[in-house]
């Protein structure tokens, strides 16, 4: 997401048939893995089947990494690049951009800053509160509710947070961003505060 709202990376088909292919592959080695029931001729085979996947994604968010990058020559902006960890063992999209990102800044030389990414999708920028209760998501994350404030889209809140949490950590140092991160109220939803699902 550009700081204009615009989103450069869609879930295009192609990508989404990728992941879950991905998925799929990570979920058979794990599930056999626990009943011990792969040999290594399949584990080779899942392995080697996982990386050609995981290769084509790669390619496939190139054109997306080049829109990025592009965006931030052109305005002379640091990126913000978050820390996911969500499929980092698996490959997936999120950890799969966010690697290429840094790797693709550091050869360029294009200032970025890595944010952790806990809470960017919790913490309301509006009445400046973490919501830390599940509740506070729709059942399919797109749609975050602030009993304060309303409704929002996840990813758009997700976003925002990164590029906020990047330039106090860009601005200010990662020891600042600790401490006023840490001053954040955290709330749980109280009994009976209504959530519309």
């Amino acid at each position: 997401m550009l700081e204009d709202g615009r989103q450069v990376l869609p879930h295009n088909e192609m990508i989404t048939n990728l992941c879950s292919q991905l998925k799929e592959i990570n979920s058979k080695i794990k599930n056999q893995d626990k009943n011990n029931g792969i040999n290594t001729e399949e584990r080779r085979a899942l392995r080697k089947k996982w990386k050609e996947l995981h290769n084509k994604l790669k390619k496939c968010m190139h054109p997306y990494v080049e829109t990025i990058l592009k965006e931030a020559i052109e305005t002379k902006s640091c990126l913000c690049i978050d820390d996911a960890k969500t499929g980092a063992r698996s490959g997936m999209y999120g950890q799969v951009i966010s690697d290429i990102l840094k790797t693709e800044c550091e050869h360029r030389r294009i200032p970025f800053v890595v944010v952790p990414c806990a809470f960017t999708s919790k913490y309301c920028q509006v009445c400046n509160t973490i919501y830390t209760s599940s509740k506070c998501r729709s059942k399919d994350y797109s749609i975050f509710h602030c009993p304060n404030c309303g409704d929002t889209n996840c990813d758009v809140m997700a976003a925002d947070n990164i590029r906020l949490f990047g330039q106090i950590i860009w601005e200010h140092g990662e020891q600042a961003f600790c401490d006023w991160f840490n001053k954040i109220p955290k709330s749980k939803l109280q009994p009976g505060e209504d959530i519309p699902w």
